[in-house]
């Protein structure tokens, strides 16, 4: 088949409650990318969704919280990503292009499968940000990473530990642990 990605390193990836499998980002010999793939294992086809078919792209963040056909997030690797409810993906930070250079990635997309769609629902834009810890919920937020862990519990909680970026204090390696909690939007320093 001739549609397929090419190859890549420190992409993200996850699958959704269908069986399907995404792939997201990563570097390749061309630079960063921001497209996105899902593979079908039962007829074995690949199928390019979103993103751009050159590399190093900036993000197109729109309104936060609004989903909108011309939102990307920009390229990066070493990003997080994950299933969330039956349509929708997750995508967290990475090294990578937020509204215009290259840093560390604190931002929060949700990916709509039916609609096509991403929509910026936390963090920031620019990048190398600092982490906001232990205020009140709707301000803390970690700081820009990338290579950290994730894991969503039974209750529909994402987790997030550690990986390379920016604490409040500076930048180094983190072994901070996060929760998020989709239904109030908020990021929770554990």
């Amino acid at each position: 088949l001739s549609s397929k990605p090419g190859g890549k390193n420190f992409a993200t990836y996850c699958s959704d409650n269908n069986g399907n499998y995404w792939l997201f980002g990563g570097n390749s010999n061309t630079g960063t990318g921001n497209d996105l793939w899902k593979y079908t294992e039962s007829n074995n086809i690949w199928t390019w969704m979103k993103g751009d078919s050159t590399t190093n792209r900036i993000g197109i963040y729109g309104t936060l919280n609004q989903p909108n056909i011309n939102n990307k997030p920009g390229s990066r690797s070493g990003a997080v990503m994950w299933k969330g409810g039956p349509d929708e993906l997750w995508l967290f930070g990475g090294y990578g292009y937020g509204n215009s250079v290259e840093g560390n990635l604190n931002d929060l997309w949700k990916y709509t499968i039916s609609t096509n769609t991403w929509t910026w629902v936390k963090g920031d834009s620019s990048i190398d940000n600092s982490g906001i810890y232990n205020q009140t919920p709707i301000q803390n937020k970690p700081g820009g990473r990338s290579g950290a862990a994730n894991w969503k519990d039974n209750n529909g909680t994402i987790w997030l530990f550690g990986g390379v970026g920016f604490s409040d204090s500076g930048n180094g390696q983190l072994n901070d642990l996060w929760k998020y909690d989709i239904t109030t939007n908020t990021w929770t320093w554990v």
